[in-house]
């Protein structure tokens, strides 16, 4: 058991998690500290800043990816977004 302690210290020491999946370390995507924002883009691709709670809504847009440190993150995503959009408005 202090051994897995050691392990889990030294991950979190180095913003690093294992992924069981892919069999591999990697580095740890950025969250929000408790109360603190992060920015995410709405159902009307406009980019919103929220504070993270930790709740079902927090945890859906970071799982999903619509969960961004800067607003520039963002609207780079929302600019995809809107490509995206462009190229099937016409299908």
């Amino acid at each position: 058991e202090y051994e897995n302690y050691k392990i889990q210290k030294f991950l979190d020491d180095n913003n690093l998690v294992i992924d069981y999946e892919k069999k591999e370390i990697r580095k740890k995507r950025w969250r929000a500290d408790k109360d603190n924002g992060y920015y995410y883009i709405n159902s009307i691709n406009k980019i919103l800043l929220d504070n993270e709670y930790g709740d079902d809504v927090d945890d859906a847009r970071y799982f999903l990816g619509n969960y961004f440190r800067t607003r520039e993150q963002a609207e780079q995503a929302a600019k995809e977004i809107r490509d995206i959009f462009e190229k099937h408005k016409n299908d």
